[in-house]
This record gives structure tokens, C-alpha cells and sequence, in this order.
């Protein structure tokens, strides 16, 4: 069993049956982390609440688009996007984004997981934009 300290709260991996299961113990109740999404070592005890730590940001890609424009590759596995107009957008190893692809509003933060090998496709919904492409892992 490993255990991890930070702000209060204990990290633990437990072997069972040759499996690692991840669980946060905070004031003696145990969550079991198996299949979460967020990363345990992301985590601390905020004014009596288990809250996710913001990821540490890196420099943004910036990506003008009218019709279909494509970013480098992210190099992460979690990215944050935000665009001057609204806008569609696919993620993946070679994406297109269509007018019926996934909606990003105009000004609006999201956070998308992905692979360090994908890229970001836009394409304006009615008015071309930018888009920030912010790695945050």
C-alpha cells in the first residue's frame, strides 16, 4: 500500500487480487477511485470539500479559423479550449470538424481529455474566430 499526504487528505493504491485500486481517504471516508477520471494526486481538502487542483497551464496554441483549420499536436492529455466566436470542433489523430461537430460557444472555457498524439480541429459557426488551445497536463 502507498499513501500520499497533501492538505489533509490520504492517497492510497491497495493491491487486491494483483490489481492496484486507487481511494482518497478524507476524514476517515474512504472513495474508491477505480475507473475516476481525475487523478488523485490532483486532489486536496478545501475548506472541509474534496476539490480537483486547477492543472498548471501551458502556452496556448492559437488557431484562426473561418472554414475547417487544424492545430499542431497538443502534447497532452488534457486540454482547455476557448474561442472568440462560436465555433465546432473535433479532437483526435486526424480531425475534421463539420457544422455538426461538437458546439463551442463564444468565450467559453471546456476542458477535453485527449491524447498526446491528437490535434484540435475548428470550423467557424457563423463568424471565424480564434481558438486557444491551452495545455493543462
Amino acid at each position: 500500500m502507498s499513501n500520499y499526504r497533501d492538505k489533509g487528505v490520504t492517497f492510497k493504491t491497495t493491491r487486491t487480487s494483483g490489481v492496484d485500486v486507487p481511494s482518497v481517504n478524507v476524514d476517515n471516508i474512504t472513495v474508491d477511485l477505480t475507473g475516476a477520471t481525475l487523478d488523485p494526486t490532483n486532489l486536496a481538502l478545501e475548506q472541509g470539500h474534496l476539490v480537483a487542483l486547477a492543472p498548471v497551464p501551458g502556452v496556448a496554441q492559437h488557431i484562426a479559423y473561418t472554414t475547417h483549420a487544424e492545430s499542431t499536436t497538443v502534447g497532452v492529455t488534457l486540454i482547455e479550449l476557448c474561442a472568440t466566436t462560436d465555433c465546432h470542433i473535433v479532437i483526435g489523430g486526424s480531425p475534421v470538424a463539420t457544422a455538426n461537430s461538437t458546439y463551442l460557444p463564444a468565450k467559453t472555457i471546456k476542458h477535453y481529455s485527449c491524447q498526446i498524439t491528437d490535434k484540435v480541429s475548428v470550423i467557424q459557426d457563423s463568424t471565424g474566430g480564434t481558438l486557444y488551445i491551452t495545455p493543462c497536463s
